[in-house]
């Protein structure tokens, strides 16, 4: 959003008398950058903080029911890493295609 803001200001006192350049359009376009930074960073904080979550309630489940289900618990962490990884990377190159 900076990079924004300091596009608009470096340009010419003449830029912002074109009609697409008006106050209302300016300000309609920081408004939605603004929201779709904020959206972004709660979406990817509120993810992680619930798979952090689970994660440590899933292990400590595991270790007090038996140590055997943590081993099991335990090795099974590559495969649903890898399996989120997977699911991140296809969300994004379909979601880069459709556009």
């Amino acid at each position: 959003m900076y990079t924004t803001t300091a596009a608009i200001l470096s340009n010419e006192i003449g830029w912002f008398d074109l009609d697409e350049n008006n106050t209302g359009s300016l300000t309609s376009i920081l408004a939605a950058d603004a929201t779709l930074v904020r959206s972004a960073i709660a979406d990817r904080l509120s993810t992680i903080v619930q798979n952090l979550s689970l994660t440590i309630t899933a292990l400590a489940l595991a270790f007090f029911y038996s140590w055997r289900v943590a081993a099991v618990v335990t090795a099974c962490f590559p495969l649903l890493i890898a399996a989120s990884l997977t699911e991140v990377t296809q969300n994004q190159s379909s979601s880069q295609t459709k556009f």
